[in-house]
């Protein structure tokens, strides 16, 4: 089940309460689109069997003195699957330092995978001594977003995303899963 951004319901508590400056509207505006992100992706994981999975909102990952969300993570009892939901129209590209662009300004520095990577590894994923591999994915749900240049790690869009899921939900069920966190 989809759960509300903590930052979300107290910038909707405090609307109209309080002024906001500037920032503080941009970053509920921000807010408020991630919502409805996050509502169209959780309508792809209603189409999955959660019963041998557990989903988990809002991991926040201290990343380089600052603190970066991962929108889901999905774990298995083998795997652990983040995602990343990105708000994204257009054309994109990628640079040879692994950056993402949109008309030659950087949008996102895909190198930050490495970093989730390392801190959730370094949390509670190994369990009985067996370490689960973490999967990394970039989720775009807007249908004009498209890319040109190769990437380490996988953007999932509208066509791909159902797929992905449902593989992972097939994979899940070769094993009963056990509480990580």
């Amino acid at each position: 089940m989809k759960i509300k951004n903590e930052k979300l319901k107290v910038y909707e508590f405090l609307y109209n309460r309080v002024s906001f400056s500037e920032e503080e509207l941009e970053e509920y505006a921000h807010l408020k689109r991630m919502n409805v992100l996050e509502s169209m992706f959780n309508s792809y994981l209603k189409k999955i069997d959660p019963s041998n999975i557990e989903i988990f909102w809002h991991l926040t990952l201290p990343i380089e003195k600052r603190k970066e969300t991962i929108e889901v993570m999905i774990v298995t009892s083998t795997t652990v699957h983040l995602f990343k939901i990105l708000d994204l129209s257009g054309l994109h590209t990628i640079n040879p330092f692994n950056i993402l662009l949109k008309k030659d300004l950087p949008i996102l520095d895909l190198n930050l995978g490495t970093l989730y990577y390392n801190v959730i590894k370094d949390t509670k994923i190994e369990q009985d001594g067996f370490s689960k591999p973490i999967f990394l994915n970039y989720v775009v749900l807007d249908e004009t977003f498209s890319l040109i240049g190769q990437s380490n790690y996988p953007f999932l869009t509208p066509r791909t995303l159902t797929a992905y899921l449902k593989k992972i939900e097939e994979t899940s069920k070769s094993k009963k899963h056990n509480a990580l966190f």
